[in-house]
């Protein structure tokens, strides 16, 4: 499989920095004054950062442009998705746009797509290795300093698995901390499952554990469901490469007992992890969807238009009798509809299926257990995506996350359709035997060029 590195130490640092800062680790330190999360990103020292690292990521396009711009090109899905955006923020220009946010997501765009074609699969999961290994501890000081900045977000104040409140530290919500946790669960198992790689196993297994606290300390049920789902398409996937039926059927067995659990009785099965049948009013928010979606289908309200403060979420909160404002639908397909309407829901369901589909393809057909985690994470992003509105966001750590793995997947998928054969039926027997080659002389004497036993025997 042809997966080239192309980074240099200066990339290394600046990718590295990126990816801590999109963590959201550091969130609430922009706003230590303030009491809301949502104020934070109006600041001039956060709009400040963020310019800055825009501006680098900029430059690092520019030196390596004969990399970056095919990937968009061959990925032209993402392409036509992102230009939706632009369509419905022109077209809904005059209705509470917010043209700079759309472009901190285009530039996560190309963040994403410069990351996945300088640094090779393996590089990639070392830079997020570093990354967790340096959130950890920071998390852990913001914790002992600051303790839950933005815990008031909560308004039920229920409790994790380990029976104390939520602690998120500087994270800007609970489920935002309990994302980038679960996703160091899932980097860490990996690479403690993958034999082949040169990690000090003690370390793997500390960091997977400080990931598993502190998940489980931020009581994040959605995440906690995203790192058994990773972990049971890693075994699924796993499975299929090696031949070994016996966890396919085990994985199918355990996930048809999960589902007739949470049919018979959800608010028990939901209730296990601290949740209500309907998912904490996410689905009484949902029912309300279709009817702002109505009112413009195709093309959206764009990126900021419906929830910024003005806008058209005034009347669905008046309907819903909420005296707060609400943010977004939790659930990312909803919002993309909200967003771009028709037309960038499709594409982005187009982008998810091409993304676990050739995951899939590449995870089988690599016989590598790295190779299992884009398509893995993928799925459990997925799943995330369902409860929360956290794929596309600017600056996210799960967007992020998601259009690296697909554009990191869609290059390792194109190496494999040029391998020869890679993907072609094996060539059976011809259907006509040929001649056997008689040799003139059977003793192997020779007698000459103009002997009539060199001449072809004719039966």
């Amino acid at each position: 499989m042809n997966d080239r590195n192309y980074a240099r130490p200066l990339e290394y640092v600046f990718a590295f920095i990126t990816l801590f800062m999109m963590s959201g680790v550091l969130y609430g330190a922009f706003g230590l004054s303030t009491e809301s999360s949502a104020s934070i990103g109006q600041s001039s020292s956060y709009k400040m950062v963020w310019a800055t690292l825009y501006f680098l990521v900029g430059w690092m396009i520019a030196l390596r442009f004969r990399l970056v711009l095919p990937v968009f090109a061959f990925n032209f899905p993402v392409t036509l998705f992102a230009l939706a955006y632009l369509l419905s923020e022109i077209v809904n220009g005059d209705d509470h746009g917010d043209l700079v946010r759309l472009l901190s997501l285009y530039f996560t765009f190309a963040f994403c797509a410069w990351l996945s074609v300088v640094f090779s699969l393996e590089k990639i999961v070392r830079l997020l290795v570093y990354v967790m290994f340096a959130v950890i501890p920071v998390h852990v000081v913001n914790l002992i300093l600051f303790g839950t900045k933005y815990g008031s977000d909560d308004v039920i104040q229920r409790q994790t698995l380990l029976g104390f409140d939520s602690l998120s530290g500087l994270f800007g919500h609970k489920n935002l901390a309990g994302l980038a946790f679960a996703v160091g669960v899932a980097l860490f198992l990996t690479l403690l499952l993958d034999r082949s790689q040169r990690y000090s196993r003690k370390l793997l297994f500390a960091g997977l554990v400080s990931s598993g606290l502190c998940l489980l300390m931020t009581g994040a049920a959605l995440a906690i469901i995203v790192v058994m789902v990773i972990f049971s398409v890693m075994i699924w996937v796993s499975s299929l490469n090696t031949r070994r039926a016996f966890w396919v059927n085990a994985a199918a067995l355990v996930a048809l007992c999960g589902a007739l659990v949470v049919a018979y009785d959800p608010d028990w099965a939901l209730g296990l992890l601290g949740r209500s049948s309907d998912l904490t009013g996410r689905t009484v928010l949902w029912s309300w969807w279709s009817e702002s979606f109505l009112e413009k289908p195709w093309i959206g309200y764009g990126y900021t238009g419906f929830f910024v403060p003005g806008g058209a979420v005034k009347i669905l909160a008046a309907r819903l009798s909420l005296e707060g404002g609400i943010a977004n639908f939790h659930n990312s397909l909803l919002d993309i509809g909200i967003q771009t309407g028709v037309i960038g829901l499709s594409l982005f369901c187009l982008i998810t299926a091409q993304g676990l589909w050739r995951g899939t393809i590449v995870a089988i057909r690599s016989h590598h257990a790295l190779t299992t985690f884009p398509v893995a994470v993928l799925v459990g992003l997925c799943v995330h995506a369902f409860g929360e509105s956290d794929i596309p966001l600017h600056n996210g750590f799960s967007t992020v996350i998601f259009f690296t793995l697909f554009f990191k997947i869609s290059a390792l998928y194109r190496s494999l359709e040029r391998r020869p054969g890679r993907f072609r039926l094996k060539a059976g027997p011809p259907l006509v035997k040929p001649l056997a080659v008689r040799p003139a002389f059977p003793g192997g004497e020779d007698r000459g060029q103009d002997k009539p036993a060199n001449l072809p025997v004719v039966s």
